[in-house]
């Protein structure tokens, strides 16, 4: 199997893919195997790459982002939270972030006494959907974790 890094030229709206063929197969297999497939740009990553076995049959494609991770957001009164939402929403948006995607840390294995009053409220106001995410550390090339 061959990985192949799927790379652009130009900038902006002027982006071209390198390799038409490589990128091609790529967006042939996501529009095929991912839900939605069809709405994926590989342009939008920081980087991405097709798996391509020997036949030349593509089998796998895979891409990073960096994202924006809120892993600590805890008040203990509904104000609090309001207001943290608020001020870390403006925060981010002042700081270019408007319609980009960040993570916000609520640990499914807190008690709901434990979360922030009105946590609910406030992710359902930023239209906030579950992200579908594993937590994991990485790995050492030889498999040892440090």
């Amino acid at each position: 199997m061959k990985i192949i890094p799927i790379d652009f030229l130009g900038q902006g709206a002027l982006l071209e893919p390198r390799d038409r063929e490589i990128h091609d197969k790529a967006v042939d297999f996501c529009m095929r195997e991912l839900e939605n497939g069809k709405d994926i740009d590989l342009s939008k990553f920081s980087k991405a790459w097709v798996v391509v076995d020997d036949s030349g049959t593509t089998v796998g494609v895979f891409a990073w982002v960096n994202r924006i991770d809120v892993p600590l957001f805890r008040g203990t009164t509904e104000e609090a939270t309001k207001v943290m939402a608020e001020r870390i929403n403006s925060f981010f948006a002042d700081n270019g972030c408007r319609g980009q995607e960040l993570f916000v840390h609520i640990s499914k294995r807190e008690k709901d006494h434990q979360k922030c009053p009105a946590w609910k409220e406030v992710m359902i106001a930023w239209g906030a959907e579950s992200a579908d995410r594993f937590s994991f550390k990485v790995r050492c090339s030889d498999g040892r974790r440090s």
